[in-house]
């Protein structure tokens, strides 16, 4: 088992290897949006007779809901981490690229509006060098805006 997966595939790669699915059935089962810890419970087709097998009893619920016998597509879980990290990396370079500014730089006092100042910080900010001091009333404030 892979330590570097995240948490949320490790339950399902687990999930899979206890009760014997495939890789088709697990992606069916999280497409209906089952939990892997409850499928102790639907899997006792031994103690009980009427009951089918976890991997049809998917197979069967996927069917009746999508009207289809499998997804189109099928991924393995271990696939769809990758695809994941990949598409974290693009966005932390983009999100990097995006906002101008390398780690080893640092920031313009003009760039207030790219690290999250709000508007109302900036004014008090700018009251505050202009004036001196920030008070509610204004009634001696002759600068202009």
């Amino acid at each position: 088992m892979n330590k570097n997966l995240p948490l949320k595939y490790l339950i399902w790669i687990e999930a899979r290897k206890k009760f014997h699915l495939s890789h088709p059935q697990i992606q069916m089962a999280r497409e209906l949006g089952m939990n892997p810890k409850k499928f102790g419970k639907l899997a006792n087709h031994e103690q009980e007779s009427w009951n089918l097998p976890l991997g049809e009893y998917i197979e069967e619920l996927y069917l009746k809901h999508f009207k289809r016998c499998s997804p189109m597509n099928v991924y393995s879980l271990e696939e769809l981490a990758k695809e994941e990290e990949k598409t974290r990396s693009r966005q932390g370079a983009k999100a990097i690229r995006k906002s101008g500014r390398n780690r080893n730089r640092p920031l313009a006092k003009n760039n207030l509006h790219r690290i999250g100042v709000s508007c109302c910080a900036f004014f008090y900010m700018w009251v505050v060098r202009h004036v001196g001091h920030f008070s509610r009333s204004y009634d001696n404030f002759s600068g202009d805006f």
